[in-house]
C-alpha cells in the first residue's frame, strides 16, 4: 500500500498538480511522504510536500501546513544522512592521506594527556629546580666533601656514583610526590599515610640534593688568578702559573732516566684562568661558577715587593692551604758561588708545586708524584731537573735538598742517584750503584696474585730504572775485567722489554718514546724477546735514528759487536759506530762522556784510528748540517 501510494505522489508530481489536494488525497500524500522519509528518500519527500502545498507565492498569502510532521522528519532525517555522509568522506580521506588526520590526533593528545599532566610536570619542575639550588647550596657547608669518605682511593668513581645517584633520586621525588598527592587509584591500602609518604619522598629528594653537591664540591677543577704588587689582576702571571701547573701536573712522563719534574698527568684538562683583559666575560664566568659550582678549587697568587709570593688555596670557599714563598729564604734557595741571586729564584715553580700537593692530598690521580708529600721537595726536583739538569753541581745541591724535605720523594731520589754515579767510571762506585739499582726495581717490580704491578704509580719510574741498570751494568761491564753479565741483567732486560710491549696506560707515552733506545741496548744481554718481530722493528729504529742520544746508543752497540770481531768486521763495525757518534756529538755532554765511556774506550785500546776519532772535535760541517731535536735523557 506505502508502494503504490508513493507512486501515486509521484504520478502527481509529474503530471505538474498545483492545485489543493482533496482531503484523502492530501493523507495519502502525507503517508507517501512518511513512507519516503522512512525508505532514506528524505529529499524526495520534502519535494512531495512542497508539490502538496502548491507554488511558494501561494504559499507567502495563505501558508500552509500541510504534511508537517512529515516535512520535519523529512528535514531531520536528511540532516543526519548528510551527517552521516561527511563523516564517511572524512574518514575515506584520512584512510588515503594519514597526513591530514595528524591534527586531530594531536588534538585528542593534547587532551587526553599534555593538558591533564600539564600542573603535575610544572610542579614537578619547580621541585626539581628547588632540590638543584639545595643541592648547591650544601656545597658550602663545612668539610665538604666528607673526609671521611675515601677520596683519595676513589675519587673519581665516588664522583660519578654520587652525580648519577644524585640525579636518579632528584628526578624521583617529584614523582612521588606528586603521585602521593593525586592519591592511589585502584583503591588499595596505601602503607603509610600520605603525610608519611610525603615526608618520606621528600626525604629522597633531600639525599638527592646532598648526594649531587657531593659530586659538584668533589671535581677537579682548578682556578688561578694571580695578581702583581700592585694588586691588579696579572693575565701574563696567571697564564704562566696555568702553563707551569699544566707542565708539573698536566703532562707526560718526561726523561728517560732522569725524571723531569713529575710523572703526574691528573690536571691536564682541570686547570682554567680565572683572569681575562675582558671584564664582561670575566663577569659571566664569576657568576656561572657561582650559580653552578663548577670550579671547587681557586688558587689566588699575590706578588709582593723584594720576590715575595703569597698563594692562598680555596676549596668550596673553605681555606684549604695558603704558603708564603720568599727570595731571602735560605732553607728553599741556598745560595750559589759566583752565581747572581735573582736566577737562581723560581718562586713561581715553588708556588706550583705548593698547589699541586694541596690538590693531591684530597684527590685521585696524582699517584705520579710516587710517594713525594712536601711541596719543597717537589718544587726543588721540578727546578733541578728543568732550570739546573746542565749545571750538575747546582743539580745535585737541589736534589740533595729535595731528598732532605721529603726521603720518600723518590723521582728526587732517583735523580740524585744518576747525578751522583751514572757518569762514574769507577768499578766499585758502579758496582755500588747497579745493587742499588736492582734492589730498588725489584721493590718496585713486585706483581700481585693478578699478575699486575703491585704499585702501578711508579710503572714510569720503574722503566727509567731498568733502563739505567742495563746501562750501567753495561758500563761495569766493560771497565772491570773480573765482572760477568749473569742471569739477573738478562731478567731486568727481558722485563724491560715486555713492559715496554704492553705498557700500562700511565707509562704508554713514556715506553713509546723508550722503546728505540732499550731495544738496542737490550740486544746486549741476549734475553728471549730478540727474536721477536716488534722488537727487531724497535731496534732497526734505534740504529737508524738522528737523535742525539738513540745514536750515541746505536754506537756502543756497534762498538760491542766490533769487539766481538777482528780485522776487517771491527773495521766495519768501528766505522759504523763513528758514523753514529758524528750525530750524538752534537749534543755537548755526550761528547764529553764519550771519551771517557767504558765501552768506546775498549774500542779505542784496540783500534788506533777510533781512539784518534774520539779525541778529535766533530767537523763544523757536520754539527752545521744537522738539525736535530735532542731527546731528554
Amino acid at each position: 500500500m506505502g508502494g503504490s501510494a508513493a507512486l501515486l505522489s509521484l504520478l502527481l508530481l509529474s503530471a505538474g498538480a498545483t492545485g489543493a489536494a482533496a482531503p484523502q488525497d492530501l493523507q495519502s500524500s502525507c503517508n507517501a511522504a512518511k513512507e519516503l522519509t522512512a525508505a532514506d528518500h528524505p529529499q524526495l519527500a520534502l519535494d512531495l510536500i512542497e508539490k502538496i502545498r502548491g507554488p511558494l507565492d501561494l504559499q507567502v498569502k495563505t501558508p500552509s501546513i500541510a504534511c508537517e510532521a512529515e516535512r520535519l522528519d523529512a528535514v531531520a532525517a536528511l540532516g543526519a544522512a548528510q551527517l552521516k555522509d561527511q563523516a564517511k568522506a572524512g574518514a575515506k580521506a584520512a584512510k588515503e592521506e594519514p597526513a591530514t588526520g595528524l591534527p586531530a590526533g594531536w588534538d585528542a593528545f593534547v587532551k587526553s594527556w599534555v593538558i591533564p599532566l600539564q600542573s603535575p610536570v610544572m610542579a614537578g619542575l619547580g621541585m626539581v629546580a628547588a632540590l638543584l639550588v639545595l643541592a648547591r647550596l650544601c656545597v658550602f657547608i663545612p668539610g665538604m666533601p666528607p673526609a671521611a669518605l675515601p677520596w683519595k682511593q676513589h675519587s673519581l668513581r665516588l664522583g660519578r656514583n654520587f652525580l648519577f645517584g644524585g640525579l636518579l633520586l632528584i628526578l624521583a621525588a617529584p614523582i612521588g610526590i606528586t603521585y602521593t598527592l593525586s592519591g592511589i587509584p585502584g583503591g588499595t591500602a596505601a602503607a603509610w599515610s600520605p603525610a608519611a609518604s610525603l615526608a618520606i619522598w621528600l626525604g629522597v629528594g633531600v639525599a638527592g640534593a646532598f648526594a649531587l653537591s657531593l659530586w659538584m664540591s668533589s671535581r677537579l677543577r682548578v682556578s688561578i688568578e694571580a695578581r702583581d704588587s700592585k694588586g691588579e689582576v696579572s693575565e701574563a702571571a696567571t697564564n704562566r702559573m696555568v702553563a707551569l701547573l699544566n707542565e708539573l701536573g698536566g703532562t707526560r712522563p718526561r726523561g728517560l732516566e732522569i725524571p723531569r719534574g713529575t710523572d703526574v698527568t691528573a690536571l691536564n684538562d682541570s686547570l682554567a684562568s680565572a683572569s681575562s683583559s675582558n671584564k664582561v666575560l670575566t663577569a659571566l664566568r664569576a657568576i656561572v661558577q657561582l650559580i653552578f659550582g663548577a670550579v671547587p678549587w681557586r688558587v689566588s697568587i699575590t706578588e709582593g715587593p723584594n720576590d715575595h709570593l703569597a698563594v692562598v688555596i680555596t676549596r668550596n670557599g673553605w681555606a684549604a692551604g695558603a704558603a708564603t714563598i720568599t727570595g731571602d729564604n735560605a732553607e728553599l734557595f741556598p745560595a750559589q758561588p759566583g752565581a747572581s741571586r735573582s736566577e737562581d729564584l723560581h718562586l713561581d715553580k715553588m708556588a706550583a708545586a705548593f698547589i699541586l700537593t694541596t690538590i693531591a692530598t684530597r684527590h685521585q690521580g696524582f699517584e705520579g708524584l710516587c710517594g713525594a708529600t712536601d711541596w719543597r721537595s717537589v718544587g726543588l726536583q721540578f727546578i733541578a731537573t728543568t732550570d739546573f739538569n746542565d749545571a750538575e753541581d747546582r743539580c745535585r745541591m737541589l736534589l740533595a735538598r729535595a731528598t732532605d724535605f721529603d726521603p720518600k720523594n723518590l723521582l728526587a731520589e732517583v735523580a740524585l742517584q744518576n747525578k751522583m754515579h751514572r757518569r762514574s767510571t769507577d768499578p766499585r762506585e758502579l758496582e755500588s750503584y747497579a745493587e742499588w739499582l736492582w734492589k730498588k726495581q725489584s721493590e718496585l717490580g713486585q706483581r700481585g696474585r693478578n699478575g699486575k704491578l703491585a704499585s702501578p704509580e711508579f710503572a714510569s719510574l720503574l722503566l727509567r730504572l731498568r733502563l739505567t741498570y742495563l746501562c750501567v751494568t753495561l758500563n761495569l761491564a766493560s771497565s772491570s775485567a773480573g765482572y760477568i753479565i749473569g742471569a739477573e741483567p738478562r731478567a731486568v732486560a727481558h722485563e724491560l722489554m715486555k713492559s715496554l710491549k704492553a705498557p700500562s696506560p700511565d707509562s704508554e707515552p713514556l715506553a713509546l718514546q723508550m722503546r728505540a733506545r732499550a731495544a738496542v741496548l737490550c740486544a746486549a744481554f741476549d734475553c728471549p724477546v730478540t727474536a721477536d718481530e716488534d722488537f727487531n722493528t724497535w731496534q732497526r729504529e734505534g740504529l737508524e735514528s738522528p737523535a742525539p742520544y738513540p745514536a750515541y746508543s746505536a754506537a756502543c752497540h756497534y762498538a760491542r759487536e766490533a769487539l766481538r770481531h777482528e780485522g776487517s768486521a771491527r773495521a766495519q763495525a768501528a766505522a759504523k759506530a763513528k758514523d753514529r757518534l758524528q750525530y750524538s756529538f752534537v749534543d755537548p755532554e755526550l761528547k764529553a762522556w764519550a771519551s771517557k765511556d767504558p765501552e768506546l774506550q775498549r774500542l779505542a785500546y784496540l783500534d788506533p784510528e777510533f781512539r784518534a776519532f774520539l779525541d778529535s772535535d766533530v767537523s763544523q760541517e757536520v754539527r752545521t748540517s744537522l738539525s736535530i731535536i735532542v731527546v731528554d735523557v
